[in-house]
């Protein structure tokens, strides 16, 4: 009925919006309230304006620009079409190398984090003492950290030196070939990006309820159980927020290249490489178009994620 009133009338749109959304608000606020809304927006979309469109807008013209005659042109995208169905260039190979690097960051480190959190949440013996050892690395500065792990797997680190003298003989360079430098830089990072997952999830699990965990006990469910089928679905929504976040940086995953090998080995990334490109100077119109092409791909990605994910996670409230 009352649609067929607000027809009859023949409202404005600004007059049917006030009609809906003004009856929950108090009268004296409600003839401020689009405006109050119309400024609170603004910061945001002066922000992007600022910070996104006119800070990108040479990168984004140059990408359609030919690097010599400066004509609109779509040579830069042919020209990466054709590298990337070819396995020799480096932008193939930094492909790779980014999705091998997102593999680590959006999978392999928050599912280790995440039992290795519920473990010391269900306080498995010298809980406290293992969670500071997991957080160590995070108070030292990256840096020391980097140059501490490269030399302690150097040919002549004392991890090198210990297998020597148990009979194994010296470690090889590991950052110096190719098929080692990539993996050894992961497993590093493996090891120094824990906390930060682990943290995350430990104050998840601090939410949930004990009354819940104790009944699961008293009906009999193991802890397999109660990890499965009663914590998982609680922090589902904490899972989806990571998962998502992590999709957001699909093309631009990377890891400490510039330390370890300044990419060579064959452990150059889509950043790293647009990086190099930048900082050596020269022609940048590939580089932008390079940079446009696989954003304009990520978005997509990232849009179609968070909706899967919405559609198989469960938000509880508790």
């Amino acid at each position: 009925m009352k649609k067929l009133m607000e027809k009859s009338e023949k409202l404005t749109l600004s007059q049917r919006l006030a009609r809906r959304y003004n009856s929950d608000m108090p009268t004296p606020m409600q003839n401020g309230k689009f405006i109050f809304c119309f400024f609170a927006c603004l910061p945001a979309v002066f922000g992007f304006i600022m910070w996104y469109v006119l800070v990108n807008f040479n990168s984004i013209l140059m990408a359609f620009q030919d690097p010599i005659s400066k004509e609109l042109s779509m040579v830069n995208f042919e020209r990466l079409l054709n590298e990337l169905s070819n396995p020799t260039t480096e932008i193939y190979r930094g492909l790779v190398n980014t999705l091998k690097w997102f593999v680590l960051s959006a999978f392999v480190l928050p599912t280790f984090g995440y039992f290795i959190a519920y473990f010391l949440y269900r306080r498995v013996k010298f809980a406290k003492f293992w969670l500071i050892m997991i957080h160590l690395p995070g108070i030292i500065s990256a840096v020391v950290i980097s140059s501490m792990m490269k030399n302690a797997v150097s040919p002549l680190g004392p991890i090198s030196y210990i297998l020597n003298e148990l009979g194994f003989g010296y470690l090889p360079n590991l950052f110096a070939d190719p098929k080692t430098a990539t993996p050894a830089m992961m497993v590093i990072v493996f090891f120094t990006s824990l906390q930060v997952n682990v943290l995350l999830m430990i104050g998840t699990f601090k939410r949930l309820p004990e009354s819940l965990m104790d009944a699961a006990k008293i009906d009999g469910a193991t802890e397999t159980q109660q990890l499965f089928l009663i914590v998982t679905p609680l922090v589902s929504s904490t899972l989806v927020t990571l998962m998502i976040l992590s999709f957001t940086g699909i093309f631009a995953a990377s890891g400490p290249i510039l330390y370890y090998t300044g990419g060579g080995a064959d452990t150059m990334t889509l950043s790293y490489w647009i990086f190099a490109q930048t900082y050596n100077g020269g022609l940048l119109n590939y580089p932008a178009a390079v940079g446009i092409f696989f954003s304009a791909i990520g978005i997509p990605i990232v849009l179609i994620t968070r909706f899967l994910a919405e559609k198989i996670a469960k938000f509880v409230e508790y």
